[in-house]
């Protein structure tokens, strides 16, 4: 007697997530959300649209928006685009991409097969990195108008390689040692006090070791005041759009090649603002920022439960700041 299950082209008895996390990226997640991934010809056209945007659109707006009611697949179809950004697993995703487009592109599309091996050439042949995160995870408790602006830079920190908590420790400790090429002796002098990790364990050792870490930085480094220093950490500045992130992302890009992209994924964006104007206006002039100043090297892709238009009329917002507001968002998915 036959078997059910072998009348299936995969094992029925595999491990299958019941939802997508952007956070989770071991091998064995990747191979399975590459696989299984179900394009459907409007996802087939959605996917060749946020790409094609993010390479070929020249006139500074680089915001999209990607909207989907819950379950609706918004957070497995970011990772499919850092899939196909990510040159370990391009050729995969862009495999099953193309593949899908083969039977299921409408008549007239823009996404055939052709189109999309040559956004594939593309992507493959230029340096791209993303940044890919849940807000909601990684946003802490801290109340700020600026709170948004202090998620990106923590975030675009961690990817350098720096400290994804404290932006002082990222900015006046690592990134000024790394610059005189002496960051990893410092990590190494850190991680010999105490038995601690510095890259795991940065946040305890400035709270309770703040005088051995100054030390340290003092040793490599004499030229610097570290009395100040010390004030810095202790009592940081306000962090701004135009005096903290913006000049830390134009620096970061301005030695980077033409054909550079850095993308930020930012899932369940709508829930996180929820009606909170201070929020999305905080999202609105960081979109409209990063557009001006970036030179189109740097893309904000954003999850939402909502469209732009429910997400701006849920807060207090009205006239021409509502369009101004959707206005950024040029690129949205449905």
């Amino acid at each position: 007697i036959m078997l059910l299950r072998k009348i299936f082209s995969r094992d029925i008895d595999r491990t299958i997530n019941p939802a997508v996390v952007v956070n989770e990226r071991d091998k064995k997640t990747i191979q399975t959300e590459i696989e299984e991934y179900v394009f459907t010809s409007d996802l087939i056209d959605n996917l060749y649209k946020f790409l094609d945007a993010v390479f070929n659109k020249r006139d500074g707006k680089t915001a999209i928006w990607i909207n989907g009611f819950y379950g609706s697949g918004k957070s497995h179809f970011i990772k499919y685009i850092h899939y196909c950004l990510n040159l370990e697993t391009s050729d995969e995703a862009f495999k099953h991409f193309i593949n899908n487009a083969k039977d299921l592109a409408e008549d007239f599309s823009e996404s055939t097969p052709s189109n999309i091996k040559q956004l594939q050439k593309m992507v493959q042949s230029s340096n791209i990195d993303d940044i890919m995160f849940n807000i909601d995870t990684v946003a802490g408790q801290r109340e700020d108008k600026e709170k948004i602006t202090i998620i990106l830079l923590n975030c675009f920190n961690q990817f350098r390689g720096y400290n994804g908590k404290n932006i002082q420790v990222a900015r006046l400790i690592e990134k000024h040692l790394d610059k005189s090429g002496k960051f990893e002796e410092f990590k190494t002098k850190m991680n010999a006090i105490g038995g601690y990790n510095w890259e795991r364990d940065a946040s305890t050792i400035i709270a309770l070791k703040l005088n051995s870490v100054l030390n340290v930085v003092s040793r490599l480094d004499s030229s610097i005041d570290i009395e100040s220093l010390r004030k810095k950490i202790i009592n940081p500045d306000d962090i701004s759009i135009g005096g903290d992130l913006i000049p830390e992302l134009v620096e970061y890009i301005n030695d980077k090649p033409e054909d550079y992209r850095l993308i930020f994924l930012i899932d369940e964006v709508s829930q996180y603002i929820g009606s909170d104007t201070n929020l999305l206006l905080n999202l609105q002039t960081i979109i409209e920022e990063v557009g001006a100043q970036c030179a189109n090297k740097i893309w904000i892709g954003t999850t939402a439960q909502q469209t732009l238009d429910q997400v701006v009329g849920n807060t207090e917002i009205t006239g021409e700041d509502f369009g101004k507001i959707l206005g950024r968002f040029e690129t949205r998915i449905s």
